[in-house]
């Protein structure tokens, strides 16, 4: 019975970690255009 919950909380910590990436990429992002703007 534990086979299950255990590739469940494997994916859910996937996920979180892309979720992660792409607010981490769209902060860099946000960055650099900010910064090109005041230049």
């Amino acid at each position: 019975m534990k086979e299950p919950q255990t590739r469940k909380l494997v994916m859910d910590t996937s996920t979180d970690n892309t979720s992660l990436k792409s607010q981490y990429t769209a902060q860099i992002t946000a960055d650099l255009e900010r910064n090109t703007a005041e230049h």
